[in-house]
């Protein structure tokens, strides 16, 4: 942990958030998170819908996302910003988390929020596919090839024992190295990666529907970090309803 002895609160790394936070500690802590927030008032969670601010001149976008808990006593906020350009070297995301006092509003932390939004994502899907799977998965398909493939393929095998996980991804080459950090195998076909499995994790920026309802097992559960690819599925497997 980081601090300057001269100023009032500490600074946490994105490495030392991955060295203090353990993913199937974090997946515990998501459930109930969640389920103090859809309990409404008795959760005790005070969660306004996310700010975004458009930054038009650079077609950039800076969120706020704030949150009180009363059960678990804890204020803070998360500052992301998403400017989807290709400069070397500057990622498209960053962000940071601060955390409060709840008592007086004093600054405690100032927390990397990269590597905390990579896990919680991850986390949070490990929770609905948890909650959603009716039997026991064996294939698990993830589209795209990013950072967040790998904690999800990360989060998703804490509690579900795969016999396949498959990776597509726009690159072949981005996917070969995804799938050799995750014990994966690559699908050079969409249809393909999706044929059969279980479980179906969209982690693209894709600006465009990239999977059809039809490539689609019955009864899979499928997690979209995109909302053009959810939109899609909704008006396809609708239209086949």
């Amino acid at each position: 942990m980081a601090s300057n002895c001269s100023l009032p609160f500490v600074y946490i790394s994105g490495e030392e958030v991955r060295r203090l936070v353990g993913m199937a500690e974090l997946i515990e802590e998501m459930a109930r998170g969640l389920r103090w927030v859809s309990e409404r008032d008795e959760g005790g969670v005070v969660q306004p819908v996310r700010t975004v601010v458009r930054v038009d001149k650079y077609c950039g976008n800076l969120g706020l996302m704030p949150a009180y808990s009363s059960k678990s006593d804890s204020l803070g906020a998360k500052l992301v910003t998403f400017y989807p350009h290709q400069i070397e070297g500057v990622p498209s995301h960053q962000a940071i988390v601060i955390v409060l006092d709840p008592r007086t509003g004093t600054l405690q932390a100032i927390v990397d929020g990269v590597e905390i939004t990579n896990m919680r994502t991850a986390a949070a899907s490990a929770c609905a596919a948890r909650a959603l799977l009716q039997q026991a998965p064996r294939v698990l398909c993830i589209v795209g090839s990013g950072v967040q493939a790998r904690s999800h393929a990360e989060a998703l095998r804490i509690h579900h024992s795969f016999s396949e996980v498959r990776i597509w991804g726009r690159s072949a080459a981005s996917a070969q190295r995804c799938a050799d950090e995750v014990r994966a195998k690559v699908s050079l076909s969409l249809p393909d990666a999706l044929r059969d499995a279980d479980v179906v994790v969209a982690v693209t920026l894709a600006t465009e529907p990239l999977i059809r309802g039809e490539w689609l097992k019955t009864g899979a559960v499928v997690i979209c970090m995109s909302l053009r690819i959810l939109l899609d599925l909704v008006n396809l497997l609708t239209f086949q309803l």
